[in-house]
Order: structure tokens, then C-alpha cells, then sequence
């Protein structure tokens, strides 16, 4: 979803992995991850949240 702001080699993709998770910490707090729950209606609102944040993140720091 983000390739056209970030670079898809292996030590890149690493990176921003950190890097997001970390900035996005709060928002995955008490939240259980699996394939049933992106399934649900509660599941795909946090998938966009997640989504719009690190939009924000890339706009911010003009990535």
C-alpha cells in the first residue's frame, strides 16, 4: 500500500517496520491480531486507522 513512499528491498522494509511499529505502539495496545479479526467490522476500521496514521507519518516527515 505504501511502495510509492518507500523503498520494497529487504533492509528497508525492516527499517520502516520498526520504525512504525514503534511510532504506531499506542494504537496496537490490547489488541489481538489474527485473520478473524481484520474479518470483523472492529478489524477493518483498525486496519484504516493504522493506515491513515502512517499516511500521516509519511506527510509529516515528507517521505
Amino acid at each position: 500500500e505504501f511502495s510509492d513512499h518507500i523503498s520494497l528491498d529487504e533492509r528497508s522494509i525492516e527499517f520502516w517496520t520498526y520504525t512504525l511499529l514503534d511510532e504506531l505502539q499506542p494504537e496496537f495496545k490490547d489488541v489481538e491480531l489474527s485473520e478473524e479479526y481484520f474479518n470483523t467490522n472492529e478489524g477493518v476500521i483498525f486496519k484504516l486507522v493504522i493506515s491513515g496514521r502512517i499516511a500521516e507519518y509519511f506527510d509529516e516527515y515528507g517521505l
